[in-house]
């Protein structure tokens, strides 16, 4: 009985993310309805876009310096409110995160609906894009609490879905003129939001409900006397080896995000740009789930951390492999598929490692600061990598994956021996 409750609320804590990541690719969706509604300048959409973590595909003709610091802009201010929501998590029950959060984002959507003017989208995307960051690290410490270490890779991988899933949900329901679409989401997540209030609700008054206690966990004399410690979470190895593969993933994923599209659209038409969009989200759900099914048949000939770790690694070397051939201009669809199913594989288990690495009373800060320091990386998907661009055309990609893959293989030689839990905070 007490399995099948987990089950259910992780179903639920599933579909709340799925509501999250949907409402934060629905602006990006809908841009070109709102530019010829409203009759927004270029300007002012890149006002409004600079408030918001995505890149639409209208800013695509935008010169691409200027694209660079929207980028840029975008990810420091995702950044910031995951760090300050995860370390919240640690502090405050993480359901009334993901519940303030959840409806701080649908009110967003309700604000979008009816704006008429630019000051009205920037607020409602300046909300959203603010309160995207309460979602994740709340929603992981809720599922560490409730499974064991074993369970816990599973279902971490399968809540790593949810990016795909919205983005599959995404394009079939802007059918509807873009007000509709906005506002009949909006009541559908509010009709949600009620049904997470309760079920949440009778979790934490269920006697029967206990929380799951790892092997890594503190027990609540120790948690009591023992207190975080920053500077030896900085001073660990093993922190910034997890650091570094999960902000290149990071990093990698904004590039897919804002340039193929660009690249692709340039060369070919925005139609092969949208199909290797489409690619690219398929290959990441299939990346998110064999990437687990993978360290589970791993385990039987290495222990965990040794199956996670080898998986992270091959899985980052195949992204950066792919990652040079789509700007080969051949088999683009193919490529897009390839590089999703592996930069999805990274931020699964490099996004297992960095959750799994201390214990689960302070997990919601390391895993705010690991957000923070990846999503500061990909900052360089923006206007570092405009100059570059601008100088020396897409050719630079090539090169750049090659020379990743040098300080990839480097590192996991050299690091591949350490252990990845921190047990003595």
């Amino acid at each position: 009985m007490e399995i099948e409750k987990r089950w259910k609320i992780f179903c639920i804590l599933f579909i709340s993310y799925v509501f999250y990541v949907y409402f934060r690719k629905l602006f990006s969706l809908i841009l070109p309805s709102i530019v010829r509604d409203i009759k927004l300048t270029k300007d002012e959409i890149g006002m409004a876009v600079s408030c918001w973590f995505l890149l639409s595909s209208q800013q695509r003709q935008l010169l691409y310096n200027e694209t660079g610091w929207i980028v840029s802009a975008q990810y420091v201010a995702y950044a910031l409110g995951k760090l300050l929501f995860g370390v919240a998590s640690d502090v405050v029950n993480p359901s009334k995160i993901i519940i303030t959060g959840l409806s701080g984002v649908v009110i967003s959507a309700y604000v979008m609906a009816f704006s008429t003017h630019l000051w009205h989208f920037i607020i409602s995307s300046t909300i959203n894009g603010f309160l995207q960051g309460s979602g994740w690290p709340a929603v992981i410490k809720h599922i560490r609490q409730m499974f064991s270490t074993a369970e816990f890779a599973t279902t971490y991988t399968i809540m790593s879905c949810t990016n795909n899933v919205a983005g599959f949900i995404g394009p079939l329901t802007i059918l509807l003129p873009w007000r509709q679409t906005t506002f009949m989401a909006a009541i559908i997540a509010t009709s949600f939001i009620i049904v997470l209030v309760f079920a949440l609700y009778q979790t934490e008054n269920s006697s029967t409900f206990p929380i799951i206690n790892h092997k890594s966990s503190l027990c609540n004399e120790e948690a009591k006397q023992k207190r975080f410690s920053w500077r030896l979470l900085f001073g660990s190895e093993t922190f910034w080896i997890i650091t570094f593969y999960y902000s290149l993933t990071m990093a990698s994923r904004a590039i897919a995000e804002v340039w193929i599209p660009i690249f692709v659209s340039e060369h070919f038409s925005e139609v092969v740009a949208l199909e290797a969009t489409f690619f690219f989200e398929a290959g990441g759900f299939f990346g998110s789930i064999v990437s687990g099914i993978a360290c589970d048949k791993l385990c039987a000939y290495f222990s965990i951390d040794e199956s996670r770790l080898l998986t992270g690694i091959t899985s980052t070397i195949g992204m950066l492999i792919a990652f040079a051939a789509v700007f080969s201009l051949m088999w683009i669809s193919f490529y897009a598929f390839l590089l999703g199913f592996f930069i999805y594989a990274c931020i699964n288990i490099w996004g297992i490692l960095s959750s799994d690495m201390i214990d689960v009373s302070f997990a919601g800060r390391c895993d705010a600061l690991f957000s923070f320091i990846s999503n500061l990386f990909a900052v360089s998907a923006g206007a570092p990598l405009s100059w570059l661009i601008a100088a020396y055309g897409y050719s630079v990609f090539p090169v750049l994956s090659t020379l990743l893959i040098i300080i990839s293989l480097t590192a996991y030689i050299f690091t591949r021996n350490i252990p990845l839990h921190i047990s003595s905070l």
